[in-house]
């Protein structure tokens, strides 16, 4: 499955797993979903210096595991793309001139 939105944040959880928690327009609302990320692509993020703000690309599986009589789900990461970079904003103070960053 494939997704596109944008990076809302970003949790290392531990040092083999990280997740990335990205925002997906569904009808007229904006939903966070979140996505387990393994070694080879948590090592791909820090790579490409992923960042919030950062529109991608997520292929995705979904992977089930019982645990106690219940099924918990995840949406496992195979394949992450930046889409658009963030842009970094500026604001400007109207009586100094000054850039606030």
């Amino acid at each position: 499955m494939v997704i596109v939105g944008k990076i809302m944040d970003i949790i290392n959880a531990t040092d083999l797993v990280t997740q990335v928690v990205i925002r997906v327009k569904k009808d007229d609302i904006y939903l966070p979903v979140s996505f387990v990320c393994y070694q080879d692509i948590k090592a791909l993020i820090l790579q490409l210096r992923f960042e919030k703000g950062d529109y991608v690309k997520i292929t995705y599986y979904l992977k089930s595991k019982k645990y106690k009589d219940i099924y918990y789900t995840s949406a496992v990461v195979e394949k992450i793309s930046i889409t658009q970079k963030a842009t970094k904003q500026y604001s400007v103070d109207m009586f100094t001139g000054e850039i606030i960053e």
